[in-house]
This record gives structure tokens, sequence and C-alpha cells, in this order.
């Protein structure tokens, strides 16, 4: 059983940094962690088979963090390999080419030492910044949450599958553990599962301070997850699968109605793609959405909309979400 952190104690936090190809930025991603107050325990950096001169960017640390080399097997994979290393009682994650804001792990021990229960995990808001954009993801997403504390929230599910950012987030890992770790197998969304899961496992808190900015930067050719782009198909099979195997985990009537809804989202979404592919499928995964989704008159309106419109139709049911692709 986990135990509540309300003491006033200072709490062990490891830090994972999984990266692939980034010698331009890793450098900065890691100096946002070290100037960190309180600091981390560890700074744990996974090298995932890198080509360019990024180990020798690591090297420049020394002692100062700790360096895992693997083969090249993806971001989930490689947050995993340091996920088994990690000593700390809270496992806190962070991309190569992202950078937490001062105050970052100050904000986390602030909201673990308010509340007199256990809980799971931790998240905040994420500024999201790009050649074109700049914005936060709770702005994208209207989600309402104090700043300056973490609110305590019992039902975590609806942003799991909304879509929890891991360099945002810290996990208790003993609740980790017990649930397993992020998915190995696909290359998009291998977190989505495993947050979904542990939001069903016990209660986050969640606070409106932004603590850390994902950028887009234009050195940027090969991310550590491009798919959406270079194969919305796999991308958009990637998220009706996972919210699909949330629906089996004995959900209570709002859950159930909330995943549905996202369901029949993921299979509109994989419709769009799978025209814009000319690939199998369109026509089965409108049904899908319909089936799903909680108005059936709605449903059918967007599935409509879609097969009128096609493109275009797509195009306006499905803006809302392109600032979150990343």
């Amino acid at each position: 059983m986990l135990e509540s952190t309300a003491t006033g104690r200072r709490i062990s936090v490891s830090v994972v940094i999984p990266t692939y190809n980034r010698a331009h930025c890793v450098g900065e991603a890691i100096d946002s962690v070290l100037a960190q107050d309180p600091p981390a325990d560890e700074v744990i950096v996974v090298d995932d088979g890198s080509t360019d001169d990024t180990l020798e960017v690591l090297a420049g640390y020394g002692d100062r963090i700790f360096v895992i080399q693997q083969s090249n097997a993806g971001a989930g994979a490689a947050r995993n390999a340091g996920i088994r290393h990690a000593c700390g009682e809270w496992v806190a994650f962070l991309d190569s080419d992202d950078l937490w804001y001062p105050g970052r792990l100050a904000i986390l021990h602030r909201d673990l030492n308010s509340v007199s229960q256990a809980v799971i995990g931790h998240t905040g808001d994420m500024d999201l910044v790009s050649t074109d954009y700049e914005v936060s993801v709770f702005t994208l997403r209207k989600w309402h949450f104090p700043k300056g504390k973490g609110q305590l929230v019992q039902d975590c599910l609806r942003y799991a599958i909304s879509g929890i950012h891991p360099p945002v987030t810290a996990l208790n890992k003993a609740a980790l553990q017990k649930v397993g770790g992020f998915q190995s197998s696909v290359r998009i969304y291998e977190d989505a599962p495993l947050f979904c899961h542990l939001a069903l496992a016990g209660p986050w808190i969640v606070t409106g301070d932004t603590l850390g900015v994902a950028r887009r930067l234009d050195e940027d050719i090969a991310p550590l997850t491009d798919i959406e782009q270079t194969n919305p198909v796999e991308a958009a099979e990637a998220r009706v699968a996972y919210i699909q195997s949330v629906l089996g985990e004995g959900l209570n009537k709002s859950q159930t109605k909330f995943v549905a809804r996202s369901l029949s989202g993921a299979y509109f979404t994989l419709a769009a793609a799978q025209k814009k592919q000319c690939a199998p499928g369109e026509k089965t995964s409108l049904r899908k959405s319909i089936s799903y989704h909680p108005s059936k008159i709605r449903g059918s309106a967007k599935a409509l909309i879609a097969l009128l419109f096609r493109s275009y139709g797509y195009g306006i049911i499905l803006k809302k979400r392109k600032k979150l692709a990343r």
C-alpha cells in the first residue's frame, strides 16, 4: 500500500530523460534539470542508439548524470530502461528537446507534501512552442486548475485519455512498478495506456502551474515520435487501441460514457487518416465512430459531413487537435 507524503519531508526524485540524435538540444534539457532547487536525487539519460554527437555531449556532464546506452528501441523502451535504474520514490520525466522551468521540482515537493493521502501521479501545464504558435496545453484543452497549488483529483481518467504529457509528469515509483511501464511495442502513444491505468489506480495531483515547455525545433528532422505526420493511420490505430483497452477496466457510468465518446472521436480520426492515405476501412471506422458516440444523431451528423465534404469536412471537425500533435 502506498504511503501518504504529507509529512513535510523531502521526497527523493529520479529524473529520466530519453534521447535520440539530440546533440543540438539535450544539453539544454539537462541544464534545466540540474538548475532545479531542490535538486533531483539523480538524473538518468538514456541514449536510444544515437548516431550523432549526443554521447559526446553527455560525456561532458561527468558524474552529474548517469548515462544508459541501448540500441534504438523507441521512447517507451528508453524510459523503461531509466525507470529500472531509478532509485527515487518518485520518477519525473523530461524529453531531450524540451525544458523544465525553474521551480518545477519545488512545485512537485510543495504539492506532494500538501495532501494527507497517497497519490499516484503529479502533472501540470506545459507550454507548446513552435515557429508558428505558442500556447499552453491547458489552454488548448480548456482545463482549469488553480495556479500556486496542486488540486487533488480522485478520477484523472478523462485527463489521461485526453493526453497527459510526460515532460511535466512525475509518478510514484511503487505504483508505476505495480501497473507496469511504458509500452515499447508502439511508436506513438507509448505513454497513454500507462497513464490511463495509473489514473484508475488512485488519485493524482494536478496543478495549473506551467512546469515546462515542449519545443519543436527547426533542427528536429526526426523527432522521437513523428508518426502523426508520417503515418497518420498508424497513429490513429494506436489511439483507438489504447482507448479500447480501457473499456474493459470496470469503469463507472461516467467513466464509461467519457471513454466511449473518446473512442468515437478516435475512430473518426482513423477514418480521416484512412481517407488521407487512401487506405481501406474509412466507412467501417465511421460506422464505429457513430456506434460509440453517446448521441447517435450527432455522431451520424459528423460522419455525414465527412462523407459529403471529404477532406474539408474532416478538417472542420478535427482542427482543434492540430496544435497538440507534436
